[in-house]
């Protein structure tokens, strides 16, 4: 029986170069589609733009509105290897309806989605991604299959999930993130030097990389095994006003480097 795999999509939303000029403009390439980002003075004007396959589009809000240029949903993957590679967050973007909105994306879309799910799922405890796959509580998630366009508070649209504000730990560095009550269990599987270490949670995000003494050399993916055992973990309240200070200690375990990482 044929075994379904889902895309490496970390591949999928990555530029094959990205080149700066001294002029302020990028030359860039997705998959063999050439393209260029300008920003300047054209014939006297001020204008923000992509040009991909000789395509002109505007960048500007209040222009690309009545602009006849829009990417559409064939572009997505692109659009989200030039928010990842290039800090653009705004496209002009044309829905199914024909309607030509702006188009919101962030500059890591898996791992946002990941932190949506945790919010918008009560069960959900961690998600991490491995080899381009987002995986929850290590199980596989198919990234497209429950996204979907939406209208954010400020009148944009967005690519993902809607979902609530919740606490989070995060780590940037091994694309990870747990709810603040698991992150103990995030914990026993990141490459961690022994010691005591403190966690500042603030505004509901605790990014935890700052605070952690990371053993150097290792692979930027969560383990598949436990390393560590965390012990002593506690929370207490700051005074200053949201901010939450998670304290423990971590003892690594010994283990065979080849078996760490699936």
């Amino acid at each position: 029986m044929e075994i379904y795999k889902l895309p490496d999509l970390t591949k999928e939303c990555s530029l094959d170069y990205c080149k700066y000029n001294q002029d302020g403009s990028v030359e860039f390439s997705y998959k063999g589609k050439k393209g260029r980002y300008e920003i300047g003075w054209k014939t006297g004007v001020h204008r923000e733009a992509l040009i991909i396959d000789n395509k002109t589009y505007i960048l500007h809000k209040e222009k690309y509105l009545a602009f006849n240029n829009a990417f559409t949903i064939n572009d997505l993957g692109m659009l989200m290897a030039i928010a990842r590679s290039l800090c653009l967050r705004e496209f002009p973007f044309k829905l199914a309806s024909g309607d030509i909105v702006t188009l919101r994306l962030p500059g890591d879309w898996l791992f946002d989605l990941g932190e949506s799910i945790l919010a918008s799922d009560k069960t959900a405890h961690i998600f991490y991604i491995k080899q381009g796959i987002l995986y929850v509580d290590n199980k596989l998630i198919d990234a497209h299959t429950i996204s979907k366009f939406y209208k954010t508070e400020d009148n944009v649209y967005t690519y993902g999930l809607q979902a609530p504000c919740t606490e989070l730990c995060i780590s940037k560095r091994f694309r990870a993130g747990c709810k603040i009550e698991y992150l103990q269990e995030l914990l026993t599987r990141l490459p961690i030097k022994s010691g005591n270490y403190c966690v500042n949670v603030c505004y509901g995000r605790g990014h935890i990389d700052n605070y952690l003494d990371y053993i150097t050399d290792t692979d930027k993916e969560v383990s598949a095994i436990q390393l560590n055992k965390v012990t002593n973990c506690r929370s207490s309240e700051s005074a200053y006003v949201n901010i939450n200070h998670i304290k423990f200690e971590v003892e690594a375990i010994e283990r065979d480097s080849k078996l760490l990482y699936l």
